[in-house]
């Protein structure tokens, strides 16, 4: 009558990307000057899920569900872009640089159950459940651009974000054949 179930699910990534390139400016197919590009990148994420369950049904169709879970994502990505400004000669006369480091933490808890009961004797069902479920959201990019041999705080792009979303929802729904004829009267809530 009664079933136990748990699940854990785990996902690990992490990855560089390095990517030089060169752009040629020319007139004529004469190079004027060129451009010396590095984009530098690397990102970190982790998610993980977890699950309980309970399961109770009856032999006569009286169930009862219950459900946990938590879920977790985290993103920490660092992108750095960096730029040589070169003349024909290949003379370095001037350097752009652009950092961006973005951190995100998302934490999702939700709980769950559902009712359910048979009357046999006058053909009809009743469901009720309730849940819950908050969701916090964490980001913070800092980005800095490279201004008179340094880097400085880029306002602009620069952003931190907390939110937090939390739900409750009930509800109670009543189902009865008589004959031909199926009457269902239900009432949902939620904040």
């Amino acid at each position: 009558k009664s079933t136990f179930d748990s699940m854990l699910k785990v996902n690990q990534y992490w990855s560089r990307l390095y990517t030089p390139g060169v752009t040629l400016i020319q007139t004529d197919s004469n190079t004027d000057s060129s451009l010396q590009t590095i984009n530098d990148n690397t990102e970190r994420t982790s998610r993980y899920n977890y699950n309980f369950n309970y399961r109770y049904e009856d032999t006569i169709g009286n169930e009862l569900n219950i459900d946990a879970d938590y879920s977790s994502f985290k993103n920490n990505k660092n992108g750095l872009v960096t730029t040589d400004l070169l003349n024909a000669q290949n003379i370095k006369y001037g350097y752009t640089a652009n950092d961006q480091d973005v951190q995100t933490d998302i934490k999702i808890y939700s709980l769950k159950t559902d009712f359910g009961r048979q009357f046999k004797k006058s053909n009809a069902k009743m469901e009720a459940g309730l849940k819950w479920n908050t969701v916090q959201t964490a980001n913070d990019l800092q980005a800095s651009v490279w201004h008179v041999n340094r880097f400085t705080a880029d306002t602009g792009r620069s952003n931190i974000f907390n939110y937090t979303e939390t739900m409750f929802a009930a509800y109670i729904s009543f189902t009865q054949t008589v004959k031909k004829w199926e009457y269902q009267f239900g009432l949902r809530a939620e904040q």
